[in-house]
């Protein structure tokens, strides 16, 4: 009992009871393998999250003038279904960073 081959039946019982729990564990899939000091043996590979597109020049929060809509545009552009739409926003020019809308 010393070595710890023989274990009597409350150590195996707590044995059995951990196992169990082990697999209810939920693990963040998304985290960096690098902060995690300890790791499971079980511990599923690790899911690299998807990278978003960069944005267009005419999703710019200063675009060049030539993605800007004069008026004849904007009215066509609000006059127009959404699906047949090029763009989902109206493209503008902000002066400062800090009065850039909500995204």
């Amino acid at each position: 009992m010393k070595k710890g081959w023989m274990k009597t039946p409350d150590q195996v019982e707590k044995e059995r009871l951990e196992k169990e729990n082990e697999h209810e564990k939920a693990w963040d899939i998304w985290e960096d393998d690098t902060i995690v000091a300890w790791k499971p043996r079980r511990m599923p590979k690790a899911i690299v999250a998807p990278k978003r597109d960069l944005p267009l020049h005419a999703e710019s929060v200063n675009p060049p003038e030539e993605y800007l809509f004069n008026q004849e545009e904007k009215d066509q552009w609000e006059k127009s279904a959404p699906e047949d739409r090029k763009t989902n926003f109206i493209p503008s020019k902000v002066d400062a960073l800090r009065k850039v809308p909500l995204y």
